[in-house]
């Protein structure tokens, strides 16, 4: 035990060390401004809401979840540096002293992901009970530059990469184990997730059915009760550790949600999709392949089935569709307090033509997994070979387990927005696995046939 926690600390040591030389001095843009003046506000007055950049106490809002800024307002309170520099980069404030350096919160955020690296190898050792496949997986993760990438920035996925892959592998534990510890952790990572990005609120009701069929009809013979007292590990710790945050927002808006008044935001970019032509669905499976797949779309398809596709397009669906219908959102709620542009959205746009909407949520799908452009390129391919494969001789059936939660939220990313690959992110892990064991069976097979020829060679000397 000694020497796997000597190792795991190496491993951290050398993320930390290597992710150092890899953080920038870049400053926040888009969304990343906006988790900045949350916690700014949390820092501030202690109030999760956008900062009024007024000097006023701010009323309080829900728009966003609220794990982030928490952690950035954590961060901030141990350092006060760090602190003015947030509230010079929020408020725009102009002072001799003032600077807009945040590598201290960068270096946090890089120690986390190292940290939770370093567990990961952990759980992959637990599983594989191979070092070489873990340390393999593990450094094949870090060359991607995902986890690297992140930390440089101010996201949600700067925290819950790391996070998620711990979910999956406890999962890949807990269930074909029936493991209640593994699954006590999986169901309070899987809260503090859904704190951090909604989706993995959804994401908890989407496992749910998985799990009860593994554990009622494929799980081990501990009876009914035993096996209703497992799945109690799985959803009760989940609500338990929620419960204040939909709690606080149901006091203030008289809805029990993760977040209030932004669903509507990505649903429309998503449904601005569905006036697609059959000819633009055709070229779209070429034009969101990565680097050359525009490229290649142009020449098949020709600019007038293509050009709506791109996200800068002014007659695109992301810059005209969507646009038309958000004017159209505007206008019914100028005239109805209690319009809900949610449900319109999905009367109108989804259930209105169900099937077109699932036809472009495949495409949508196939769009959102090529992170990291040839990394998902190639790691789909392998993910897809390591599910018929099963990967038996690396991790077994744990393999769909750690599959099963990136590729829900790929179909239901796909179904509910734009579905841009930093959505998926959580494949990384298993594409991760898949690419290492393809590496492994290759090597396998070039080793078995150089022998293989070797012992023709040998065998025909000794004929001779």
């Amino acid at each position: 035990m000694k020497h796997l926690l000597l190792q795991c600390i190496l491993i951290i040591a050398a993320i930390i060390f290597a992710g150092s030389f890899q953080l920038t001095d870049r400053g926040p843009v888009y969304d990343e401004t906006v988790y900045l003046d949350y916690a700014y506000s949390l820092y501030k007055y202690g109030v999760f809401s956008q900062s009024s950049r007024t000097g006023v106490k701010p009323e309080p809002d829900a728009r966003i979840a609220p794990v982030l800024p928490l952690f950035i307002a954590g961060v901030m309170h141990l350092d006060s540096e760090l602190a003015a520099n947030i509230e010079c980069s929020v408020t725009g404030i102009k002072r001799a002293k003032c600077n807009r350096d945040l590598s201290f919160l960068k270096h946090v955020e890089l120690l986390l992901s190292a940290v939770c690296i370093g567990i990961v190898w952990l759980l992959l050792l637990r599983i594989s009970k191979s070092h070489t496949f873990s340390y393999a997986v593990v450094l094949f993760i870090l060359l991607s530059g995902i986890p690297f990438y992140y930390a440089d920035h101010f996201l949600t996925e700067s925290i819950y990469l790391p996070i998620v892959c711990i979910l999956m592998l406890c999962l890949a534990i807990a269930l074909p184990e029936q493991n209640r510890r593994f699954l006590l952790i999986s169901s309070i990572l899987l809260a503090l997730l859904a704190l951090t990005r909604p989706t993995f609120y959804y994401l908890f009701f989407l496992l749910l059915p998985f799990i009860l069929f593994q554990v009622f009809y494929t799980g081990k013979k501990s009876g009914f009760s035993g096996k209703t007292i497992l799945c109690l590990f799985y959803i009760f710790p989940f609500f338990l550790v929620i419960a204040p945050w939909l709690t606080r927002n149901y006091k203030h808006y008289g809805i029990p949600a993760i977040t209030v008044g932004y669903s509507a935001m990505p649903l429309s970019s998503r449904v601005s999709y569905n006036s697609m032509t059959d000819m633009e669905y055709l070229a779209g499976w070429i034009y969101w392949l990565p680097d050359f797949g525009d490229s290649l779309a142009l020449k098949l398809f020709g600019k007038e089935h293509i050009s709506r596709l791109d996200f800068s397009d002014p007659e695109g669906f992301i810059l005209h569709e969507r646009k038309l219908i958000r004017n159209k959102i505007k206008e019914f709620q100028a005239v109805n307090d209690h319009f809900s542009p949610t449900r319109w959205l999905i009367d109108n746009y989804i259930l209105d033509d169900l099937s077109s909407h699932l036809k472009i949520t495949a495409l949508m799908a196939w769009r959102g997994v090529f992170i990291e452009k040839y990394f998902g390129l190639i790691g789909f391919f392998c993910m897809i070979w390591g599910l018929f494969h099963g990967l038996k001789k690396y991790i077994g059936p744990h393999y769909y387990w750690i599959s099963l939660p990136p590729l829900l939220l790929l179909f239901f990313h796909a179904f509910i927005s734009a579905s841009i690959p930093r959505y998926n992110i959580p494949l990384v892990l298993p594409m991760t696995i898949a690419m290492v064991a393809a590496i492994f069976e290759i090597y396998r097979i070039l080793e078995n046939k150089i022998r293989t020829g070797y012992l023709m060679i040998q065998g025909d000397n000794n004929d001779r």
